[in-house]
C-alpha cells in the first residue's frame, strides 16, 4: 500500500482528497494535517511516503515544511495543490524540494498520476505552472542569473553518461524511463542522479532539471 498524508486548513477539502485517493486500491490515507506544524508532526509519527500538501500564497511555512520535511525523510514524495499560480507559490514550492505541483482545478486522475510519478522519481505539473516555470527560467537565462556554482555546463565535470541522464530529468522522464530510454538500471540511474546533484550542488533531481533548462542542454548538441 502507498501511505500518504494529506495536509490542508478547510477540512471538506481533507474529505475530498481523502476520498480521491482512496478509490485508488493500493492508496491509504494514513493520516491528515490542517498546519504545516502538524504535518511535520504527523511525518514522524506517521512516516508516510507520500504528501499531499495545500499551498496557500504568501506559503512561507509551508516552504519551510517542505524542505524539513525532505530533509528529515530520504525519498519521502511531496505533492503540492494550490488555487495559486504565482511565482511565489510555484517557484518557492519547487525550489524547496517539492516533486510536483498541481492546480487546485485540475482533474482528479492529475492527482492520482502525480503520487505515482513521484514515487517513480518523475515530476508533474500542471501546463500553467510549466509555462511559469520556463517563462522564469528564460527570464534568469537573459538576466545571467544562476540557481547553482558553475558559469557554463562545461566547468562541471559530468560525464557523457551524467550528461543524457541528466536531459531525461529535465524532461520528466522518471528512473524506470530513464533507464529504458538508456538501457540501464534503475538503481544505475538512481546512482547517476545522485552523482548529478553533487557535482552541480543540488538538493534534488527538480534543482538539476532547473539547471539543465538554465543551460539549454535538454538536447544532445547544445553542449560544447
Amino acid at each position: 500500500m502507498i501511505e500518504i498524508l494529506v495536509v490542508d486548513a478547510q477540512g471538506l477539502m481533507l474529505e475530498g482528497l481523502r476520498t480521491i485517493l482512496e478509490l485508488e486500491p493500493d492508496f491509504r490515507v494514513v493520516g491528515t494535517a490542517k498546519t504545516p506544524k502538524e504535518a511535520l508532526q504527523r511525518c514522524e509519527a506517521l512516516a508516510p511516503q507520500v504528501v499531499v500538501m495545500d499551498i496557500p500564497d504568501p506559503c512561507t511555512e509551508q516552504v519551510d515544511a517542505i524542505k524539513a520535511m525532505k530533509e528529515r525523510h530520504v525519498g519521502i514524495v511531496v505533492v503540492a495543490l494550490s488555487c495559486h499560480n504565482t511565482n511565489n507559490c510555484v517557484l518557492g514550492t519547487l525550489s524547496a524540494g517539492a516533486d510536483s505541483f498541481l492546480l487546485k482545478d485540475s482533474p482528479s486522475e492529475d492527482l492520482v498520476r502525480a503520487v505515482r510519478v513521484g514515487l517513480m522519481g518523475g515530476v508533474s505539473l500542471s501546463p500553467p505552472v510549466a509555462r511559469r516555470v520556463v517563462d522564469q527560467l528564460r527570464c534568469l537565462s537573459e538576466t545571467g542569473a544562476l540557481p547553482m556554482k558553475g558559469d557554463t555546463p562545461l566547468e562541471i565535470p559530468l560525464t557523457e553518461r551524467e550528461i543524457d541522464v541528466l536531459r531525461l530529468v529535465a524532461q520528466g522522464l522518471s528512473n524506470r524511463e530513464i533507464g529504458e530510454a538508456l538501457y540501464i538500471t534503475e538503481g544505475t540511474v538512481k546512482n547517476h542522479v545522485s552523482s548529478v546533484c553533487r557535482k552541480l550542488g543540488a538538493r534534488d533531481r527538480t534543482q538539476i532539471a532547473v539547471w539543465a533548462w538554465k543551460h539549454a542542454i535538454m538536447h544532445k548538441g547544445c553542449l560544447g
